[in-house]
């Protein structure tokens, strides 16, 4: 049990946000969904949260803006202690977006819960598979009013 909380926090160790954009278009419907777009970007962040306040699920909220982006919110995302500047890379299109979250620093021997958030503007409107640091947080419909949840459960049998 103790390799696959080490080996979970490791995986997180790799956290950061989300921001895939494509071409200013403002009619996602006229985007092809099978178009892609790769984004490179920083995150907004709280400080790190103590492990008692800690749930077993991580969670993503995520909420169509008024400017037709996603707004995402990572809940609990594993870091380490003193990540310093916390970034991301984002890779959409063909109804997945794949994102790797980065710290700056990977000196320190500890880790703890962030709560991050980030803005992204996708490929187009449509059904997307939602992958953050290798883990499938599920699918859900992107439109113009999307507010939803999604949660992983942390499990031990990682």
């Amino acid at each position: 049990m103790k390799k696959s909380i080490y080996a979970l926090l490791f995986i997180h160790l790799i956290v950061f946000v989300i921001s895939c954009d494509k071409a200013e278009d403002s009619d996602m419907a006229s985007a092809p969904q099978g178009s892609e777009m790769t984004t490179v970007g920083n995150t907004t962040h709280g400080e790190c949260k103590s492990l008692y306040t800690r749930t077993i699920s991580e969670l993503v909220q995520l909420k169509t803006t008024n400017n037709g982006l996603l707004n995402i919110k990572h809940i609990d995302a594993i870091l380490n202690c003193a990540a310093g500047k916390i970034t991301f890379d984002c890779n959409a299109g063909n109804g997945i977006i794949y994102i790797t979250e980065k710290e700056e620093s990977t000196s320190a021997n500890c880790t703890c819960p962030y709560d991050l958030e980030y803005t992204v503007k996708l490929p187009g409107y449509g059904k997307y598979k939602l992958i953050i640091n290798g883990y499938e947080f599920g699918e859900f419909d992107f439109k113009a009013n999307t507010d939803i949840t999604l949660n992983k459960r942390l499990s031990p049998s990682m």
